[in-house]
């Protein structure tokens, strides 16, 4: 029902693997390698678009895909914790098992999940503490937002704008 064009510009832009002179020039003014990716993805959608959606287009179109699939994700989730939920209860009510038992497998299966998680998610942890205090704090997304701000503001508002507007439209 919605139309699919900001998506398949997306995923043409994260899909481009190959250089272009913006990166080329990002990585010889010594740009940090963080925004390497966005001058790829802006120089990108408007070699796709020829040059008729500036930034603050692609920003939204990014942002509606984004907010879009966060809401789906995030309904995904609750309903995952709803239909375990309702099955522990059955599966307690029927005698198959105890709520102890529950508990005990509940406790380890989040100690298993929280090392996957950790140890997938440490290399981004450690690019996202940029002021380097141990904690991913409002500081670091400071830092980062002012980095990308300076040089692509348009796209940042326009990104902004798209995700109130994908979140909303999921």
């Amino acid at each position: 029902p919605y139309p699919m064009a900001s998506l398949l510009l997306l995923l043409a832009c994260a899909s481009a693997a190959r250089g272009t002179a913006a990166v080329d020039w990002a990585r010889s003014s010594g740009q940090p390698d963080e925004l390497i990716w966005i001058e790829r993805f802006v120089a990108r959608g408007k070699e796709i678009t020829d040059g008729k959606v500036g930034e603050a287009g692609l920003g939204a179109a990014a942002g509606v895909v984004f907010g879009f699939t966060c809401k789906k994700v995030q309904g995904a989730v609750v309903n995952s914790l709803i239909l375990g939920g309702a099955a522990a209860a059955g599966a307690c009510y029927f005698g198959w098992t105890t709520p102890a038992q529950i508990a005990a497998t509940a406790q380890k299966m989040e100690k298993v999940v929280e090392k996957q998680v950790k140890l997938a998610a440490l290399p981004l942890l450690k690019a996202l503490d940029k002021d380097a205090d141990g904690d991913i704090d409002i500081e670091d997304s400071k830092l980062v937002l002012s980095q990308i701000g300076k040089k692509h503001g348009s796209l940042a508002a326009g990104f902004a704008g798209g995700l109130v507007a994908g979140y909303t439209l999921g």
